[in-house]
């Protein structure tokens, strides 16, 4: 429908400005006759006849629209003449141009925006032409204004429940996705008793991976489920309240450190999941000596601790420890870097996500969700999250 007016305005436009040159370049249309019987045509000829009322209301609306620039040009000719034509003729091109460059916009918004933006493109010219069905199907009568809207039933077993609604760390099995490589490596070098440290950007799955070492742990390597403890170091203030939340992870009746926690742990092997590690290089807080102290309990297969460590840097970048005075904690860790999603991931996710739900998001809108949140889980959530409520929006 709108090119249809751009094309009827830019006719009128050409229409104008060659009647301002050209008097008389578009005679009045002749009144409509009732038709009179006649000769017969060839058998070539063929006359096209209205055949409904509505179509019959097409046919003059048209016909109204193309003679109104005669009149209105004539009527502007006698007021102000020439020049007063060529203005109004100019008017109207400008008019025009700018209308094409909106529906342009407009296209390339609707494009981006997928389905969410057709639902806004259709319920806005529905306002805009008053209720008014955009076919020539029977116009159906509107409902009082004091009416209630009706309410578009949800298909049954179709779920309209946000499912992008997690944040921060996910605990729960049945919500975390993919990392299927990194837990199997993960689990075999547990087995060796092997310690670990996994670095990677923020939100990009590290405290999640560590919480699903813990779930899977006790049936991966056949363990007590004690014998997997994370502490989140966000919490922990200094040196001895880590010790006192270790020894109350390990099942100890009293905080200890050094040879009496050595004693207390023999005959033991627990994996310790260590986040946010980045609290220790608070040197005020933390001396190095519990650096040290960890290392001794996790040094070799045969010790109590086997430590898993995740930090946004690598280990020996966080602590600038001196290798001639005590060994590093980082050369006893074997680094695995976590990425984020990859486009094809990102996109499983979603789809995964969405399954038996109402709304759906196109292939442009999931490029588009990756590309935005650059394949960060957490990112990428949040902005699911988002353009889900947006297609809900009525």
């Amino acid at each position: 429908m709108g090119l249809r007016c751009l094309v009827i305005a830019a006719t009128s436009c050409l229409w104008i400005v060659a009647q301002a040159f050209i008097p008389g370049v578009a005679p009045a249309l002749p009144p409509p006759q009732s038709p009179t019987p006649g000769p017969s045509l060839a058998p070539a000829q063929t006359i096209r006849t209205v055949e409904s009322p509505a179509e019959a209301c097409q046919v003059s609306d048209l016909l109204s629209v193309v003679s109104a620039p005669t009149k209105a040009v004539a009527e502007c000719r006698k007021k102000w003449g020439l020049w007063g034509v060529l203005g109004m003729g100019a008017l109207l091109l400008i008019w025009v141009v700018q209308s094409l460059e909106a529906v342009h916009k407009l296209m390339r918004w609707l494009m981006a925006a997928g389905r969410g933006g057709w639902r806004w493109l259709r319920d806005g010219v529905g306002r805009f032409l008053g209720g008014l069905p955009m076919s020539s199907a029977p116009v159906r009568q509107q409902a009082s204004p004091d009416a209630e809207a009706p309410v578009t039933p949800t298909p049954k077993g179709l779920s309209q429940e946000n499912p992008f609604g997690d944040r921060g760390c996910i605990r729960d099995p049945a919500r975390f996705f993919n990392r299927a490589r990194e837990l199997a490596e993960i689990f075999d070098e547990l087995r060796k008793g092997s310690s670990l440290s996994l670095v990677g950007e923020a939100q990009v799955g590290k405290s999640s991976l560590l919480a699903m070492i813990a779930v899977r742990g006790p049936r991966e390597l056949q363990r007590d489920p004690a014998d997997f403890i994370t502490i989140d170091m966000q919490v922990i203030r200094n040196e001895d309240e880590f010790f006192e939340a270790l020894c109350e992870k390990l099942g100890l009746s009293r905080t200890v450190r050094g040879w009496d926690l050595d004693k207390a742990l023999r005959g033991r092997q627990v994996v310790v999941c260590l986040d946010e590690i980045e609290k220790m290089t608070n040197r005020q807080c933390f001396s190095g000596e519990e650096r040290t102290e960890l290392r001794g309990h996790a040094n070799g297969p045969d010790r109590p601790l086997t430590l898993v460590i995740a930090s946004r840097s690598p280990l020996e970048m966080l602590f600038e420890d001196n290798p001639f005075r005590t060994s590093p904690l980082a050369s006893l860790c074997h680094t695995h870097r976590l990425g984020p999603f990859s486009q094809a991931t990102s996109e499983a996710f979603l789809l995964h996500r969405l399954q038996g739900n109402a709304v759906a998001f196109s292939a442009r809108q999931r490029q588009m969700l990756h590309e935005q949140s650059g394949g960060h889980p957490g990112q990428l959530q949040a902005a699911a999250a988002a353009l889900y409520n947006q297609l809900l929006e009525p």
